[in-house]
């Protein structure tokens, strides 16, 4: 076989997204915080970036030099050769003493981290005596287990598993019975119930907890937890030979406890919404505003000052130029992403009038391809542009997302949305008889007699659970 080396030449044809139209998509999915974040790393980046009576969410990290942009351009006009001479090296840098303060200022207002699960573990595991060479198992396997408890207050691995860690990484070889040893020293620090390896054990080192004996708890963990779970109370009380009413106080006793004990030292942020846009009532019409939090972006009037001043410098030219088209496109975005999510909510205001005005039985089905239809836009862009955002209406805050949705026919021939339909299955949940609940057949036929809705009983099994609604069997009370 002969092998040789070849010069062809090939045309290909490639659809490639330029960056600028990339970050347009991208200013189009985000959330109005993501688009301050966004508009104060511009605002410190490009000098010719201006937004009109910012706001305090832009403008409390940003150094009081970088909000004067006036005395910037001023101190612009008064660059020397020197400074001309360095341009190519060290790009267009702005440090003053001002950042510092700045940035101090933004970490004495930044709230101190909750202390973590480990941390608080650690500072009870460290006041143990147990410094010396005959506690050096416990010392070492103790510490591998707090690192390997998950948030939950759960060990992640089987003991096995941290002793082949402890050999691996650190060369010691310990044996399970000092493992077992060491996972009792930490069961016995607070939280209650930490460091166990399934329900069952964190529930028992609970009650292990508490003052009484419990006895009779204990052995329903131990034999019935997952009869208790399914509520098969009537079996209980055949294999115990308990009364229902002994075997009711002891689950009551039982819920009580914690099944996530390290749950109370997860570090979760709170997430606040700010609506993206907002639908007023105004003289019986519905006004559509997106979100008046966002300033108004504009380059700087004496950006091409600048540029005609200096412009004879060909680095100084094409810096100026590059932030000025940087400020018009981002200026541009913003105001298309306005624009499109504006004429998005109008339209679904009018479709969904009935659903603003009267609530949740009157939300119709939709979907998206509709609005992107009656808009004239493409429906990845109408996608694109509800992600993630919310409303604010009469009725409250809630997702853009959920004015799409899917539905189905009742015996009148009128569309429901599925929404509306889960809205009914909860109704006719709330108000069961809890000794005698409905099953999904049950549902099924009252959906069909009391509202018109004709659906499979399969169908309101999927939505039951999709709503967290136990089964019949799990609801009932005994």
């Amino acid at each position: 076989m002969r092998m040789e080396i070849t010069l062809q030449t090939k045309l290909v044809l490639q659809q490639k997204l330029a960056p600028q139209i990339i970050q347009s998509i991208e200013i189009l999915q985000m959330q109005t915080q993501d688009l301050h974040a966004l508009l104060a790393k511009e605002l410190e980046e490009n000098p010719f970036l201006e937004v009109t009576e910012p706001t305090p969410e832009i403008t409390r990290d940003i150094p009081e030099e970088q909000r004067n942009r006036e005395a910037l351009l001023d101190r612009l006009d008064r660059m020397d050769a020197a400074w001309r001479d360095s341009f190519g090296e060290s790009g267009f840098r702005r440090r003053t003493a001002t950042d510092k303060d700045g940035k101090l200022e933004a970490m004495q207002n930044t709230a101190a981290p909750a202390i973590s699960l480990q941390d608080f573990l650690f500072a009870q595991f460290n006041m143990l005596d147990i410094e010396d060479e005959s506690n050096e198992s416990i010392r070492v396997i103790g510490e591998n287990i707090i690192y390997n408890i998950n948030n939950r207050g759960y060990l992640r691995y089987s003991l096995e598993e941290v002793l082949d860690s402890i050999h691996e990484n650190e060369g010691n070889t310990y044996s399970l019975e000092q493992a077992e040893q060491a996972l009792l020293v930490i069961q016995a620090l607070d939280p209650a119930g930490i460091g166990a390896r399934d329900l069952r054990e964190c529930l028992l080192l609970q009650l292990d907890a508490m003052d009484e004996p419990y006895a009779f708890e204990r052995r329903l963990i131990q034999n019935y937890l997952e009869d208790i779970q399914r509520n098969k109370l009537p079996k209980i009380v055949k294999e115990t030979g308990e009364t229902l009413e002994r075997i009711k106080a002891a689950i009551a006793v039982i819920s009580t406890l914690d099944p996530k004990p390290g749950s109370l030292y997860a570090s979760e942020p709170v997430h606040y919404v700010t609506p993206d846009v907002t639908v007023t009532p105004v003289e019986g019409e519905y006004i559509v505003q997106t979100s008046g939090y966002l300033p108004e972006v504009r380059v700087s009037p004496r950006a091409r000052e600048l540029l005609e001043k200096y412009g004879d410098d060909p680095k100084v030219r094409e810096f100026v130029k590059n932030k000025i088209n940087s400020a018009e496109w981002l200026r541009n975005s913003i105001a298309q992403r306005q624009d499109t999510l504006r004429r998005i909510t109008e339209e679904l205001v009018r479709v969904q009038l009935d659903y603003i005005e009267k609530g949740i039985q009157h939300l119709r089905p939709l979907k998206m391809q509709e609005i992107a239809d009656t808009v004239g836009i493409h429906v990845a862009t109408v996608s694109r542009a509800i992600s993630g955002k919310y409303i604010q209406t009469p009725r409250g805050v809630t997702k853009l997302r959920e004015f799409f949705t899917g539905g189905t026919t009742n015996a009148a021939g009128e569309v429901k949305s599925t929404r509306s339909v889960k809205e009914r299955i909860k109704e006719l949940v709330d108000v069961e008889d809890k000794k005698k609940p409905l099953s999904d057949e049950d549902i099924m036929n009252q959906l069909a007699e009391k509202f018109g809705l004709k659906i499979a009983r399969r169908t309101v099994t999927k939505y039951r659970k999709t709503m967290g609604i136990a089964s019949s069997r799990q609801r009932k009370e005994y």
